[in-house]
């Protein structure tokens, strides 16, 4: 808002010549006088009433900004699994100061208060920047790869992909099934771990294009296997197998087996790549 007052000075020999006493004149003076006061104080009021607020929203955005760093603090010592009196005894922190920078009180964690404990989580294998600290920008905090915790989660995370992925695949389709290897009889190709998505195969036709193929088999006398078709007869409901183990160790290798049901790898989730997308 902006004020503009403009005063017209006074030619007293102009005005006496005008024929205005000198009483009068110095009525309009006074006037002007008074209204030139009137002016100014109300200038004076709206400017402070205006600092009044911008401090009451720097106080505001102050207390915003250290709620926000203590609720970031709290996270990350939960990262690193310490209770408050751990960390202080850990970490030599007075629990006064470690409790005014969580709850926050007296203007919360201090920059300085900041470095400290950026070192502290750092011993306790939780890397974080002091811009995500204090401010809330940048990369988020981590584990470091040598934790137990950091191999618990990111253990997790493969298990959550691979169920998100093999139910992706049979919600699309009922004739779908997953496999997982638990033995190194299709090594070194495939080992232990790795995930195995197949379609069932039950026209003739569809049966003898799977010789050389890699295949689930529901055999007859119970149980599931990985294995290459060998030689496959639709009509006995007989096969052979053969693998790629240099050992050539394989339970039902070259041997004749009867199947009740065969499904065709159509897809595969190796192990060692999903760890490798994890990391």
């Amino acid at each position: 808002m902006f004020i503009t007052i403009h005063y017209d000075s006074v030619d007293l020999e102009a005005q006496k010549n005008d024929g205005r006493t000198e009483r009068q004149l110095f009525a309009i003076k006074k006037v002007r006088d008074a209204l030139k006061f009137s002016c100014l104080n109300a200038i004076n009021i709206l400017v402070s009433e205006f600092k009044k607020i911008l401090y009451t929203l720097h106080m505001k955005t102050q207390q915003k900004i250290a709620i926000d760093r203590a609720q970031r603090l709290r996270k990350l010592r939960a990262m690193a699994r310490l209770t408050r009196k751990a960390m202080t005894e850990k970490h030599q922190i007075p629990p006064g100061t470690l409790q005014n920078w969580e709850m926050p009180r007296f203007g919360g964690l201090s920059e300085r208060g900041g470095h400290q404990i950026i070192q502290a989580l750092s011993i306790e294998g939780v890397y974080v920047s002091f811009e995500w600290l204090m401010m809330g920008v940048g990369a988020p905090p981590k584990l470091s790869p040598g934790t137990r915790r950091y191999r618990t989660q990111h253990k997790l995370k493969q298990k959550n992909k691979l169920v998100e992925e093999v139910s992706h695949f049979k919600s699309t389709n009922s004739k779908y099934i997953d496999y997982l290897l638990e033995d190194d009889t299709m090594s070194p190709k495939y080992s232990a771990g790795d995930v195995f998505i197949g379609t069932a195969r039950t026209a003739p036709r569809e049966i003898i294009a799977l010789v050389n193929r890699l295949c689930i088999v529901q055999l007859e006398q119970g149980g599931r296997v990985l294995r290459y078709v060998q030689t496959i007869n639709s009509a006995k409901k007989t096969v052979t197998f053969f693998t790629q183990h240099p050992n050539g160790r394989c339970e039902h290798k070259a041997s004749l087996c009867s199947y009740s049901q065969i499904w065709q790898v159509i897809w595969v989730r190796h192990a060692s790549a999903l760890q490798h997308e994890s990391a």
